[in-house]
């Protein structure tokens, strides 16, 4: 069966990638943005086969999938003339938003790939009739931890929500570590709260997950967070509870649209008040910054050489890679990753209060490699890091379905790492010190922890 799924996986994604390379020498012949819409037509079908496939795969990736639409459509904005003020560029058709969802196409392929190689090394683990004491205790006081540490920074240095500035400016101003604490476990927390709903069968201990999940998000939105924060923090509540239906035989299409759409609403409520709170015009701004969703994709693509890259850039990043946190990338005179990127396509104005308030560009996932390794080299880096984030949804998977809270809580930052990375562009994230030394670490412990005493802490499957 898994055989057979890898095959259809294998058919349809080279056929989507033909249909979409027929579109690109259309494009050639006569330059027209509708070329461009037809592409993202054509992987929106792609990627709604995937969720009904291939759906437990899908479900944690379901905010990923949501903001790299915005960027494709943000794309589909920008060939039809829409101006990029922090490049200071008019779009034109180009042919660059049929080639980057071939490129999406090859990501989400190997992930399924990925998930299905090393799920079938091992029976998915099934889950547990009831939680067990002890992780309701760590997962009660994790929760607690957060959301105390989001209401006191608050309290104590204010909202940025109520102070009429963007929250960029005002956490680099007045950001503690209280409020990094809450910002930085946010997701840990709603997929806990998620997984304990999924469990719970009682109405009362049901809203009261629920309601933990709803004053995160009401914490987050106070704090000053908009589109692409809520929406993944809105999805990963649901994470858990969606993922038990699917075990169960149930078809959630229709929910996972749903919840989606409602993740979209409420995303969209909370841009919308943070940007009349800072008493500025609503609906140009968010024309704007549709916008610029899908520029550095574009501009990557208009000026690099396509099939080498810049290697050399690349080779100079290289020691970047051994630092322990990114407190060294800020610096204007010796910019790393993403910041390079700015450095090189970013207006002079924008790029030095983007570095000042340490703000990078995003949706550079694509963009990062193109700039790199050009279209030929970057295969290789997608189809790499395809295959470990298959791996870490494969480990969240596992660790939601026993309700392992220990497991849950290291699979989880992993995987919010990932998706940084990839949102971003900032590879670091994914391959730098840091994450391969935790990753390191997360191994040794699932492997040996039974041995190290704190057998009790897993879950018999």
């Amino acid at each position: 069966m898994i055989t057979r799924g890898f095959d259809k996986n294998l058919l349809l994604s080279g056929l989507s990638i033909l249909i979409m390379l027929v579109l690109l020498l259309l494009s050639k012949v006569y330059a027209t943005w509708l070329f461009s819409g037809l592409a993202v037509i054509v992987f929106c079908f792609y990627i709604l086969y995937l969720v009904k496939r291939w759906t437990i795969v899908l479900l944690p990736m379901l905010g990923f999938v949501f903001i790299k639409m915005t960027e494709l459509i943000s794309g589909l904005l920008i060939e039809s003339g829409g101006y990029m003020t922090e490049v200071d560029i008019v779009g034109e058709v180009t042919g660059a938003y049929i080639r980057l969802p071939i490129y999406y196409v090859l990501f989400f392929f190997s992930v399924i790939w990925s998930y299905k190689k090393f799920s079938a090394k091992k029976q998915e683990a099934s889950p547990v009739s009831a939680p067990d004491p002890k992780y309701l205790v760590l997962m009660l006081l994790f929760i607690l931890l957060v959301v105390f540490s989001g209401a006191v920074s608050g309290v104590v240095s204010g909202f940025s929500l109520f102070e009429g500035s963007n929250r960029f400016s005002f956490r680099s101003h007045s950001g503690s570590s209280t409020l990094y604490f809450f910002l930085n476990n946010r997701f840990l927390t709603l997929v806990l709260l998620g997984s304990m709903f999924a469990f719970y069968s009682d109405v009362k201990e049901k809203a009261a997950c629920v309601f933990g999940a709803v004053v995160v998000v009401l914490l987050s939105i106070l704090h000053g967070e908009q589109f692409t924060a809520m929406i993944s923090l809105f999805l990963a509540f649901f994470i858990a509870p969606l993922i038990f239906l699917s075990a169960q035989g149930r078809d959630i299409g229709k929910i996972v649209f749903s919840v989606g759409l409602s993740g979209g609403f409420l995303a969209t409520f909370s841009v919308l008040l943070a940007y009349s709170q800072q008493g500025v015009d609503v609906l140009e701004l968010v024309e704007r910054r549709l916008v610029l969703q899908g520029q550095l994709w574009y501009v990557t693509d208009l000026h690099v050489d396509s099939l080498l890259g810049e290697t050399g850039a690349f080779v100079r990043n290289i020691p970047s890679f051994f630092h322990l946190n990114v407190d060294h990338f800020i610096d204007p005179q010796v910019p790393f990753g993403m910041r390079e990127l700015m450095y090189v396509y970013a207006t002079s104005n924008i790029y030095e209060i983007y570095i000042e308030n340490n703000v990078t560009f995003t949706m550079g996932q694509m963009a990062m490699l193109l700039y790199w390794f050009g279209y030929i080299g970057m295969v290789f880096f997608i189809l790499l890091t395809g295959v470990l984030f298959g791996m870490v949804i494969l480990y969240l998977n596992r660790a939601i379905s026993r309700l392992d809270v220990i497991s849950i809580l290291l699979a989880s930052k992993i995987f919010v790492w990932f998706v940084f990375g990839f949102q971003q562009g900032e590879y670091w994230y994914i391959f730098g010190a840091k994450t391969v030394l935790f990753c390191g670490a997360v191994y040794l412990f699932e492997k040996y922890r039974s041995s190290l005493g704190i057998a009790f802490l897993r879950r018999s499957c």
